[in-house]
């Protein structure tokens, strides 16, 4: 889960749709200075789905009683987050071996926890990316260096706002957060 929004309006945005997200920006990433995705549709399937193993959990996410949002991706005991991916590159097996492999890889990775410290310069500088944001409400942003074929990419997601209720009772919560408004989110990348 991932809160957008905190502390003023909170959105939940589930870990299957910032897969969602993912997909998008692999279907527009390429251009002069960053090649296409290869296998195209192998890396962007695995891309839409590399968080499969969340989808049960956010239908019932757990409650973070100290915040009073829902538990994020990285606030879940390990072995519950393990449990979540346990299964995750098997299910995605069932539709392409290549993007099976991304999904267990990024398992993986996430598990490592990559030190940047002990590549090389060059590499380091490879993976160092800018993020401003060109809007007060978050609605575009900026990307330096640009990765995409075109000169803007439009993305499209959904979350739900999460409800204020007492978080003393989770089973009442949860009933509170299947019931909350759902959300559309539109949000525009641009070069520098």
């Amino acid at each position: 889960m991932i809160i957008r929004g905190v502390p003023h309006d909170p959105i939940a945005i589930s870990q299957p749709t910032h897969a969602w997200v993912s997909g998008q920006l692999a279907r527009a990433w390429g251009n002069e200075r960053f090649g296409p995705v290869e296998p195209w549709e192998d890396v962007c399937l695995g891309a839409e789905q590399h968080d499969l193993g969340w989808t049960e959990w956010e239908r019932r996410p757990t409650l973070n009683p100290a915040t009073g949002l829902p538990r994020r991706f990285f606030e879940l005991p390990t072995g519950e987050h393990v449990a979540l991916w346990h299964d995750a590159s098997q299910r995605m097996l069932t539709q392409s071996r290549y993007a099976a492999l991304l999904v267990s890889l990024h398992i993986s990775t996430l598990y490592e926890r990559h030190n940047y410290v002990n590549d090389s310069p060059t590499a380091a500088e490879n993976v160092a990316v800018a993020v401003t944001p060109l809007s007060a409400t978050g609605e575009r942003w900026a990307i330096d260096p640009w990765p995409f074929r075109e000169a803007a990419v439009s993305l499209r997601y959904e979350g739900r706002r999460v409800p204020k209720v007492p978080t003393e009772d989770e089973p009442a919560w949860q009933l509170a957060y299947a019931a909350a408004q759902w959300v559309s989110v539109d949000v525009e990348l641009a070069d520098r």
